[in-house]
């Protein structure tokens, strides 16, 4: 049996309000149209996580399963990474496994990889669990995407009423080096 949580982290802001505010040339104290201002923010993160179809938001992906057997992952952004791969059991304190037990494969031009464990044996009851580090915070998030979502802010702002063009050629070429191509 294979178990798979994704659970992204509370509070991770990738483009705050003074940002998108000095972007659209609004006063820092001018706080009107603030919640709008959000709502847009909130929609450009969408807008280019579904235009990507990646996850930009930090998070973590658990995987829980009772064999040592290969597990085979697809990229939830482009920058995950195996935080910690434990032997787990009710009742029982969990055991780490160092990182010569295990190794991240990945396939060539591919949206894949592939975790193969290396000398481990599960008795009855214990599983492996993998711990997936993916996403950014603001610090992290590269500059192109977040300049995407400005943009896309900016066009939200300016066209309030008339949004029938619906695509936006300049974020659309921001975000394309990062867009899964499946």
């Amino acid at each position: 049996m294979v178990k798979a949580e994704v659970k992204e982290k509370e509070g991770v802001v990738l483009l705050d309000l003074k940002l998108a505010k000095k972007h659209l040339r609004i006063e820092e104290d001018y706080v009107e149209d603030d919640d709008l201002i959000e709502l847009y923010i909130s929609s450009a993160l969408t807008v280019a996580e579904n235009y990507t179809s990646r996850k930009f938001v930090k998070g973590q992906l658990e995987i829980l399963q009772d064999s040592t057997a290969d597990i085979t992952i697809e990229n939830i952004s482009m920058n995950d990474v195996v935080q910690k791969v434990e032997v787990v059991e009710e009742g029982v304190e969990s055991i780490l496994l160092p990182t010569s037990s295990y190794s991240k494969v990945g396939r060539l031009n591919s949206e894949i990889y592939v975790i193969k464990f290396k000398d481990v044996a599960l008795t009855d009851g214990q599983q492996i669990k993998v711990t997936i580090d993916y996403g950014y915070d603001a610090k992290t998030l590269p500059k192109a995407i977040k300049n995407a979502m400005l943009l896309s802010v900016g066009e939200s702002f300016e066209k309030r009423e008339d949004r029938a063009q619906g695509n936006n050629s300049a974020v659309n070429n921001l975000l394309r080096p990062y867009k899964k191509w499946a």
